[in-house]
Formats: structure tokens, sequence, C-alpha cells
């Protein structure tokens, strides 16, 4: 990235890799297999039934006891991603780890696996309940190029922004580092340009959780 550093960082989230393994378990369980198996209409679309034949495929047979694992790993990982984010509550994060592929080879043979593989900090960020939002961040070798910006859990992204656009580098474009999982955080000295803090909540406040239902 270019530009001030605005406390940025090279860093690596906790347990990216372990996150999402546990949604592939949590997707796949004996439970959501036998409805997929059994309740599906036969109308769905035969693409639709090959993603969900290689999905499961690369999830594995996970039984009960596995499924109720990935359950716990995924409280454990809430826990050290909250830690985490306490000293750097904003991460600009890859969304795909290499360029997306031609259309219509997405269902190839092992490419299910390998697009879950390649997007995992993505498949990360789903399974923990993490606020994102995805970002143009400009063209490179006629690509448009994305970042997805990651705040913490309950938390205000746009509010823990740094005040200028992002910008990055041929040097850590997705196409120049395929396979690597980069990110970049933002520490808590990183304030907004009127120098607000921005509180990080473990949950809502009463108070916001009867305004979402008066808005319902």
């Amino acid at each position: 990235m270019r530009g001030p550093s605005h406390g940025r960082t090279h860093l690596e989230p906790p347990g990216i890799d372990a996150a999402a393994k546990a949604l592939l378990i949590m997707y796949a369980t004996p439970g959501i297999r036998a409805v997929w198996q059994r309740v599906m209409p036969p109308s769905i679309p035969a693409a639709i039934r090959r993603f969900m034949s290689a999905f499961f495929e690369a999830a594995g047979d996970p039984d009960v006891v596995a499924a109720e694992q990935a359950f716990i790993m995924r409280q454990a990982l809430l826990r050290s991603w909250g830690e985490f984010q306490e000293h750097h509550p904003l991460i600009i994060a890859p969304i795909a780890t290499e360029i997306p592929r031609k259309a219509g080879t997405d269902l190839a043979e092992g490419q299910v696996a390998e697009d879950l593989r390649i997007m995992r900090m993505a498949v990360a960020v789903n399974i923990l309940g993490l606020p994102a939002v995805a970002l143009p961040i400009g063209i490179q070798d006629d690509l448009p190029q994305a970042v997805q910006v990651i705040g913490p859990r309950y938390g205000r992204i746009y509010a823990s922004m740094p005040p200028r656009p992002l910008r990055t580098s041929s040097a850590s474009s997705p196409r120049s580092i395929p396979g690597k999982q980069l990110t970049q955080v933002f520490g808590e000295k990183n304030e907004r340009t009127d120098n607000e803090h921005v509180p990080h909540r473990t949950r809502p406040s009463r108070a916001e959780q009867a305004r979402v239902r008066l808005d319902r």
C-alpha cells in the first residue's frame, strides 16, 4: 500500500485455516447431508448438484462429534480474534489469494476445493460473523483488484478506517503473491481525523437491541 502507514503492519490473524476448516465441517454435518440427499427436489440444476457434491467431498465425512468440535472451535477462534482486534481493530486482507479463473471452469475437477482454499480468508470471516466490506483498489493487468476490510465483532468498519483511500502497489497485489495470505492491520492508535474514539463492544447494548426490534 502507498501513502502514510497510519500504524499499519503486516500480521496474520489467528486461526484462518482452522476457521475455514470449521465452516466446511459445520456445513457438511450428517444432518445437513441427509437433508440435501432426501429433501432437495430433483428440479435443482445439475450445476448446483455438482457443486454440492464437490463441496461435501472437500469437507470429508465429519461425524456428529466432529461437528460439535467445529462449533467449539468457532467459539475459541472468536475469543482469539477478539483479543487480536483489541490491538488491531481493522484488518485489510485479500478476498482471494489468486486471480479469478476463467468463467465456466469453477466446477472442473478439484476446483471447488481449490476455490475454498484461496478464499479461506473470506470463509473465515463468514463463519466468525465479523463485519466486512469489499472495496475496489484499482486495475492491474487489465483486471479489477479488490480487498476486504474486516472490523471487530459488533464493531463499525467505517469509523475505524484510515482517512485516505486504499491503494496497493504491485508488490502487494493478489497476482504477485499467489497462495499467500497477506493481511495488513491497523492498530488502536489509528484514530479518525477527528480523534473520535471508537468503542469495541463484545455485544450490542440493550438500547440497540430494543431499537432493532422497534425498527422491525
